[in-house]
C-alpha cells in the first residue's frame, strides 16, 4: 500500500466516516479495511488545536509512543510534511515546519504513527495561525 492510499483510507476511516464522499458531487463508494493497533490508541498530540494567538514559541509534542516510533505528517490533500523519529524516548516535539524547514500554513494535519513492530495509528492536528 503506497503513502497516498494509507492517507486516503485513513481519512476513511478516522476523520471522513466509513464512506469516501465526493466534493463535487453525491459519489458514495464503500471503504476499504485498514487496520490500526489498538495498543498505540494512547498516543497524544498537544497542544491541538495548536493557536498562534496562545502557543507561540511552543511546540506540538507526540507523547506515549514507543521507542523508535515515526510520526509521518500529512496535509488532507496527503501532501508529506515531515518526518519525525524517535531514538530511545517516548515523545519528541513538531516545530511547524516541513521537511524543508519552511513554516506550515493553517490547517488541518494528518499524522501516522508506526512502531518498530510495523503497527499503526493515526490521528488529527489543527494549526491556526
Amino acid at each position: 500500500m503506497n503513502t497516498k492510499t494509507l492517507i486516503v483510507s485513513l481519512l476513511i476511516l478516522g476523520f471522513a466516516g466509513p464512506w469516501i464522499q465526493a466534493t463535487a458531487g453525491n459519489s458514495r463508494w464503500p471503504a476499504p479495511n485498514v487496520e490500526l493497533a489498538p495498543e498505540l490508541g494512547s498516543i497524544r498530540a498537544y497542544p491541538n488545536p495548536w493557536r498562534s494567538d496562545r502557543h507561540s514559541g511552543v511546540q506540538i509534542t507526540f507523547d506515549r509512543l514507543s521507542a523508535n516510533a515515526t510520526v509521518r505528517i500529512f496535509t488532507v490533500s496527503a501532501q508529506h510534511v515531515k518526518t519525525l523519529e524517535t531514538s530511545n524516548g517516548t515523545s519528541i516535539t513538531w516545530d511547524l515546519t516541513n521537511d524543508s524547514g519552511s513554516p506550515v500554513a493553517s490547517g488541518i494535519y494528518l499524522y501516522l504513527v508506526t512502531n518498530n513492530a510495523g503497527e499503526k495509528t493515526s490521528g488529527k492536528l489543527a494549526v491556526i495561525k
